[in-house]
C-alpha cells in the first residue's frame, strides 16, 4: 500500500516533528529558569529575596581615627559591588558615620574620607561613579553596637 517514497516522507516528517518538540521543550525550560543557557539570573527586584537583598545595605566599619579599608571592609565592598553589577539600574548612597570620641570637625572630615574610600573602592570594582552618591548622615551617632558601630560607612540602595 505504501511505497518507498511514502516511508521516506513519513520518516522526514517524524524527524522534523521530534526536533520541533525538543526545541519547544528547551525554550520552555529556559524561560522557566528565567535566563539563557550559561547565564546566571541577576536579581531583578529590590523587594525580593535574591542575592542583592542579602548584600545590600552593606556596612563597613573602621578603626578609631582611620579611613583605611581592612580586609573585612574590602570583602564587604566587593560583595556589594558584585550585587550592583547584577542590578545595573540601581543607585546607592554611601554615608560615613563617626563615633563620639575626638573633635567633631575632625570626625566630620573623617566620616567624609571613609565614605570616599568606600566609593572609590566600589568604582575600582566596576560600579559606575555616576551610580554612587555621597551622603552626609543626618545625625552622627553611635550605632546600636556602641562607638565601634558608629565608625562605619553604610551603602544603601536609593
Amino acid at each position: 500500500m505504501f511505497d518507498e517514497q511514502d516511508r521516506e516522507l513519513n520518516l522526514v516528517v517524524g524527524l522534523v516533528l521530534a526536533i520541533a518538540i525538543g526545541v519547544t521543550a528547551f525554550v520552555i525550560a529556559i524561560a522557566t529558569m528565567g535566563g539563557s543557557p550559561g547565564a546566571s539570573a541577576p536579581p531583578t527586584q529590590i523587594g525580593g529575596t535574591g542575592p542583592l537583598m542579602r548584600l545590600l545595605p552593606a556596612r563597613v566599619t573602621f578603626e578609631t581615627g582611620s579611613a583605611e579599608l581592612d580586609g573585612e571592609a574590602r570583602r564587604v565592598i566587593a560583595q556589594a559591588a558584585s550585587a550592583l553589577t547584577h542590578a545595573r539600574s540601581l543607585r546607592v548612597t554611601v554615608s560615613g558615620y563617626v563615633d563620639a570620641t575626638g573633635d567633631p570637625a575632625r570626625n566630620a572630615e573623617l566620616a567624609r574620607q571613609r565614605a570616599v574610600a568606600v566609593r572609590d573602592k566600589l568604582v575600582s570594582l566596576g560600579v559606575s561613579f555616576s551610580r554612587i552618591a555621597l551622603r552626609k548622615p543626618e545625625t552622627i551617632t553611635a550605632g546600636s553596637g556602641g562607638d565601634a558601630d558608629a565608625r562605619r560607612v553604610e551603602i544603601n540602595v536609593m
